[in-house]
């Protein structure tokens, strides 16, 4: 006699059910966090809110990193940061806030990309564009790859194809230097120059 097996089929509608609740709690709180992240980021993004009396520009640079993605970089050595400043500001921009807190220095601000800002004095952030052509003073043959630094920074470029170099330089620099090798480096003055053309002689020396 074949024995008859008796299938039990066992409701799951209450695990199914807890399945579904721990489902869309997740769910929600997923939305939520996200919402959150949103909000924090058009925050960060957006205005300023500001309302300080008596501090320190450098101080008021902190406050502003720790409500935004903005990051200033400048030197310690710069004067404005120590000049005591009160402002209020309701969802104003950065630039008017920097523009109101460094307005009695002599230092100004330029904005990056990536939300980077640089904070130094005026003289060193205006720029002047210098352009020349560095050539073989014996066979007046443009050299390619010549290195031209403005003095005393890392600011530099090297000429191209044709020898030609152009270059941002700050109001407050005076001197370019040019080297290249197997030639004899030159220091070039720029001051009221807007066309500098350079003739390199060989090194001798260096050549053996």
């Amino acid at each position: 006699m074949k024995k008859i097996r008796k299938w039990k089929f066992i409701s799951h509608s209450g695990k199914f059910k807890s399945l579904l609740l721990i489902m869309k709690l997740t769910i929600i709180l997923t939305l939520a966090l996200t919402f959150n992240v949103s909000a924090l980021v058009y925050s960060q993004n957006g205005k300023l809110n500001l309302s300080i009396q008596g501090e320190t520009l450098r101080d008021v640079l902190k406050s502003i990193e720790k409500q935004s993605t903005y990051r200033f970089f400048f030197s310690d050595d710069l004067k404005a940061l120590d000049n005591r400043v009160s402002i209020n500001a309701h969802d104003a921009q950065l630039e008017k806030v920097l523009t109101d807190v460094l307005s009695n220095t002599t230092s100004t601000f330029k904005l990056m990309e990536n939300n980077i800002v640089i904070i130094s004095p005026f003289n060193q952030m205006q720029q002047t564009k210098v352009t020349g052509i560095v050539t073989d003073a014996a066979t007046d043959e443009p050299l390619i790859g010549v290195n031209v630094v403005v003095d005393g920074t890392t600011i530099g470029v090297v000429t191209g194809s044709d020898g030609s170099f152009n270059i941002d330089v700050p109001s407050s620099a005076t001197t370019l230097s040019i080297s290249y090798i197997g030639y004899t480096s030159e220091k070039v003055s720029i001051s009221g120059q807007a066309n500098i053309n350079v003739k390199l002689k060989s090194d001798v020396k260096q050549l053996d």
